[in-house]
């Protein structure tokens, strides 16, 4: 498939099992100055599900969105570079906000000054679960009032390589809630 390319736009109040978007694995997926508010899914994330060769996702708010267990808004589960800058996870609910699981990935990933908060999942974490295989990087994020039932009420990462390292830098973790590690 070639490449997606979402700009200045609005996805609000859709409904299905895989979301406002669902795709299959691209060339390249780019996502910048959009909203996605209100959607809910049955299966996977209620706005966006998908995979490319290489993910960049700028300027973009998801919010209200109400998803299963594998994700309330974002859902990205392919082996890709991943870059995430300047988001907003905004009262998202049954489902992780941000749900990365690549476990054999050799690029990194990186989300950078993307704020995480009031998102509630009744059945693990609220915020971002990102447990790959590669090099990841949170910097300049804040994950503000996130509600998890399990491990991590704002995030929780994790690396299933021995030789790739989580970084998590000039970050913000305030007011999350969990039955194991409130905040991360």
């Amino acid at each position: 498939m070639g490449a997606l390319v979402v700009r200045d736009s609005v996805f609000s109040g859709n409904s299905g099992s895989g979301g406002a978007i669902t795709y299959g694995e691209s060339e390249s997926l780019t996502i910048q100055r959009t909203t996605f508010d209100t959607n809910t899914s049955t299966g996977r994330s209620s706005a966006f599900y998908g995979g490319a060769a290489t993910v960049l996702i700028e300027d973009t708010v998801w919010s209200g969105n109400i998803g299963s267990n594998q994700g309330s808004a974002l859902d990205v589960g392919a082996s890709i570079p991943l870059d995430i800058r300047r988001n907003r996870f905004l009262a998202n609910t049954d489902g992780v906000a941000l749900n990365l699981r690549a476990w054999y990935a050799p690029p990194p990933y990186n989300i950078v000054d993307t704020d995480f908060e009031g998102n509630v999942n009744t059945q693990n974490v609220a915020g971002l679960y990102g447990v790959v295989g590669s090099p990841m990087t949170i910097s300049g994020c804040k994950f503000i009032d996130n509600v998890g039932a399990y491990q991590g009420g704002g995030a929780h990462v994790g690396n299933t390589s021995l030789t790739a390292t989580t970084r998590v830098e000039d970050t913000t973790f305030s007011g999350n809630t969990s039955l194991q590690g409130g905040a991360a």
